[in-house]
């Protein structure tokens, strides 16, 4: 069942919101092992729930193990050919994450500094594009909006916290202000 990876995946979110571990671990297991069944080794989804697994990770604090699982999405992706901007926005920010937790600020400050003109650029309420000779400008989805503008906030509230962990405290005060 396609959506049994995400179900387990929401049991874990859930148990770890709600403080009861028992069992995280092997929950956790269980929707990578049913997305691999499910989607096969080599797809998107299954590198999706990859990705999910890691965040999950990130907000229990096994930072080592997230960023295991995210090289794993980053190989499945690049072997399907889908490592699209977007795929590698996310997974930047939570190997950001995993990174200043782990106390590596300077690779992460790294990471980000070079997703920043992504980011940026996705948070924007219209977008310019070329089609043909003419360059035309088209308004993203209303539903899309909240989720760049999001991104985006987090892409800066990560890079602040990894100027504030790294001890450099004007940094971070100019990047919480921005």
């Amino acid at each position: 069942n396609t959506y049994m990876p995400g179900v387990y995946i929401r049991e874990a979110r859930i148990n770890l919101a709600s403080g009861v571990l028992d069992n995280f671990d092997k929950t956790l297991n269980t929707a990578l092992t049913s997305g691999m069944s499910t989607f096969g080794e080599n797809s998107e989804s299954y590198a999706s729930t990859l990705i999910d697994v890691a965040e999950i990770y990130n907000e229990y604090g096994h930072y080592r193990l997230s960023r295991e699982y995210l090289t794993k999405a980053k190989e499945v992706l690049s072997r399907a050919n889908q490592l699209t901007g977007y795929s590698k926005g996310r997974i930047a920010l939570l190997e950001a994450e995993a990174m200043t937790g782990e106390g590596l600020c300077n690779e992460a400050l790294e990471l980000l500094k070079s997703m920043d003109s992504y980011f940026a650029a996705r948070a924007v309420e219209k977008e310019t594009f070329v089609e043909g000779a003419s360059i035309k400008t088209q308004r993203v989805p209303d539903a899309e909006i909240p989720k760049r503008y999001s991104d985006y906030g987090k892409f800066l509230t990560l890079t602040a916290n990894a100027y504030s962990k790294k001890g450099s405290l004007l940094s971070a005060d100019s990047a919480f202000k921005a």
